[in-house]
């Protein structure tokens, strides 16, 4: 099986994509009382906005080009999905523009997984936040990166 390398273009493009879709999920129907899907989308925009900051900043295209120690812990099992260590592991060179530090930390309190799963379904009002913060990391990301 062809192993599938990951790009700084990809993330960057995914996580414009997935916040749009939150935006647009969130906003689809007023009486919407279940918005894990906007939750869901809005983590992996942010997620994906800081991974690609994280490639711009050790200047690789891809994944497989950070030291192996960041690749392991960055792309590699249930860690890369951690919001607050991808941030931790972003260069200092990244970081020169101020980050959405206070919107990083409330995503990372979020439990992916129970959105992801249906299991948690906050609603309008609580995803619009959720939203909100996953839209400043990716506008953030696109500051960074140009």
């Amino acid at each position: 099986m062809k192993q599938i390398r990951y790009s700084m273009q990809g993330f960057m493009d995914t996580a414009v994509r997935r916040s749009d879709e939150a935006r647009h999920l969130v906003g689809a129907d007023r009486r919407a009382r279940r918005c894990d899907g906007a939750v869901t989308c809005a983590l992996l925009a942010a997620e994906c906005a800081l991974k690609a900051t994280l490639l711009f900043g050790y200047a690789v295209q891809y994944e497989d080009q950070v030291p192996a120690q960041v690749r392991k812990q960055a792309f590699q099992g249930s860690t890369g999905h951690d919001l607050s260590l991808l941030y931790q592991l972003q260069p200092p060179s990244v970081r020169m523009k101020p980050p959405p530090v206070e919107a990083i930390i409330r995503l990372a309190q979020r439990h992916r997984y129970a959105h992801r799963y249906g299991q948690q379904s906050p609603p309008q009002k609580e995803a619009e936040n959720v939203t909100n913060d996953a839209d400043k990391v990716v506008q953030w990301m696109k500051g960074v990166i140009g």
